[in-house]
């Protein structure tokens, strides 16, 4: 019920804070796809230092982790991109494993994500697509 000054206060205050929370919610999720895939294709590709890695469109996951882990390094930037859409996709797994068990030549470096390392490697843009994420996230 409003009081003498038109605030509201009490349960309506209450169910009208609980309906904004909603609408907040809905607004994010309504950022990326329903399809998981489709979501991880949109979030790689807001990440510049991703532009040459394979896997993006459509996503693969694995075609990402070969990408991370070949003999031929991406650059620090696009490794820790690539690690932080790896965790993304999946945050229960060591990626590590997967890589040592399709024999990539570089398995340790699908080391778990690093926000500190992301922060002093990653391109003004590269931290835009992550706060993307963090702003708005889903869990394909």
């Amino acid at each position: 019920m409003p009081n003498d000054d038109g605030d509201l206060t009490g349960p309506q205050k209450a169910l009208h804070r609980a309906l904004r929370e909603v609408r907040a919610a809905q607004d994010r999720r309504s950022r990326w796809p329903d399809d998981g895939r489709e979501a991880m294709t949109k979030l790689a590709r807001l990440f510049p230092s991703l532009a040459k890695c394979p896997g993006i469109t459509p996503w693969d996951q694995e075609a990402v982790l070969g990408w991370l882990c070949a003999e031929e390094a991406p650059t620090v930037a696009a490794a820790t991109a690539a690690t932080f859409v790896l965790t993304v996709w999946n945050s229960f797994i060591d990626w590590r494993e997967p890589a040592r068990e399709m024999r990539f030549a570089v398995p340790d470096r699908a080391s778990r994500f690093d926000i500190l390392a992301a922060m002093t490697t990653w391109t003004p843009n590269d931290v835009t697509a992550a706060r993307a994420w963090v702003d708005a996230p889903f869990w394909p």
